[in-house]
Formats: structure tokens, sequence, C-alpha cells
């Protein structure tokens, strides 16, 4: 019975966050690695809702974004200094940049950094959640760590 609430709010959470009008946060957990916290629907400066990842292996910028779109951090402070939902814009930024998507079944993250060069930047790192299992996998340096997420908030 947990599993299946927990499964069926991962997969209403926009409807969720929506109607109430406020963020949701979502832990996943893995054996032998550290906790990743999803902070979902947050209101920012910006104008838009930002969604954020936190894991111990992120550093350099702010590792959140626009849903279908871009956090562009300053390559200096690491601070979020715009979002931007084209890659024109945020593959000429120079710094850190995170990518944010959610689709019908999946959420996902990742992060790169750019040289302002106008290229795809290449990823550091992959996290994808499944939205109807609550199961994530993060693929970083070519090992995939599977996680289980339920919402806490």
């Amino acid at each position: 019975m947990r599993v299946v609430l927990t499964v069926l709010i991962l997969w209403l959470l926009p409807a969720l966050a929506v109607a109430q009008s406020r963020a949701v946060v979502v832990i996943c957990l893995a054996d032998k690695a550290a906790p990743i916290t999803l902070d979902l629907w947050r209101q920012s400066v910006f104008g838009v809702e930002l969604h954020c990842i936190d894991a111990n292996f992120i550093t350099g910028l702010t590792p959140c974004a626009p849903d279908a779109g871009y956090g562009l951090s300053d390559d200096e402070s690491g601070r979020l200094i715009s979002t931007s939902d084209t890659e024109a814009v945020a593959f000429n930024n120079v710094g850190g940049l995170t990518y944010v998507r959610f689709a019908p079944l999946t959420i996902e993250f990742w992060t790169g950094r750019s040289d302002g060069s106008g290229d795809a930047p290449v990823r550091d790192w992959t996290y994808t959640v499944d939205r109807v299992s609550g199961v994530a996998l993060l693929l970083r340096d070519g090992i995939r760590t599977v996680y289980t997420c339920g919402v806490i908030r």
C-alpha cells in the first residue's frame, strides 16, 4: 500500500503542486550512496518555478532550472544568475548549467559546464526519476546507481 501511494503521489506531482501552490520535496535513497533530494515547484526571483536537485557530488553551480529549461550559474561564484528555455541562450552562457524536464513518466536532471561557444556542453551526470515506480537512476562517471524515491513534503 505504501509503495502504491508513493507511486501515485510521484505521478500526480504536477497537479498537486499547482493545486496547492507550494513546493514538494522528494528524497531518494540508495545502498552505499549519499541521499539525493529534489525540491520541486519552488517560487523564484526569476518569475518561474524552479526544480532543484541536491547531492553531495554537485559543486560549482546552483542545480536548479525551470521545467524544460536551463538554470544558468555564474562561472566564478556558482550562483544562479538566470534561467532560459532555449539552448542558444544556455549554451552561450559561460559557467555551469542545469537542465530539468518533466515528462509524463519521468523527471530528468543533468548538469554541465558551458564555455560560451554555443556548443552543447558535456554532461557531468544525468539523474532520471521514474514517476510511476519511484525508482531513479544516476549516471555519473560511467557508473550507474539506482535510487528509490518518495515524497516527504
